[in-house]
């Protein structure tokens, strides 16, 4: 599988603390939850050092008032709500479809090690366990 197929270049590489390794082998997909926990460390990174607006917005928000998130985004972006706004359909997860609960503490130990603090803080509210 993709994950056995890169591990090997993964445990020489420089730019991979030594102490991920053994998670990478429990979790499935590893690079993907890797590459999530990166993308919201460059963005939080580059939003700062570019000094530019920022508007958080959790999953979740949807479900648990989506006109008040509907309205707080497009305020934000400075956009009219033009036409019919599709229904949400909240509640889906593939948490317990695809990963062994032992996967998924792995990958929440693994998302805990590469994500800056003040990224963390916007993934911590999630039960990824």
């Amino acid at each position: 599988d993709i994950d056995d197929e890169h591990l090997p270049a993964e445990r020489k590489s420089r730019f991979i603390d030594a102490d991920l390794i053994p998670l990478f082998e429990k979790v499935p997909c590893h690079g993907d939850f890797y590459r999530y926990v990166q993308w919201h460390n460059l963005a939080v990174a580059t939003t700062a050092k570019m000094d530019l607006p920022t508007y958080v917005l959790h999953y979740d928000e949807y479900a648990t008032d989506f006109e008040r998130t509907k309205n707080d985004l497009m305020g934000f972006l400075r956009l009219e709500i033009v036409g019919e706004v599709p229904e949400f359909v909240a509640g889906k997860t593939y948490r317990d479809d695809y990963y062994k609960r032992e996967e998924r503490e792995a990958a929440l130990q693994l998302m805990r090690m590469v994500a800056q603090p003040e990224a963390w803080s916007l993934m911590e509210r999630y039960n990824y366990v």
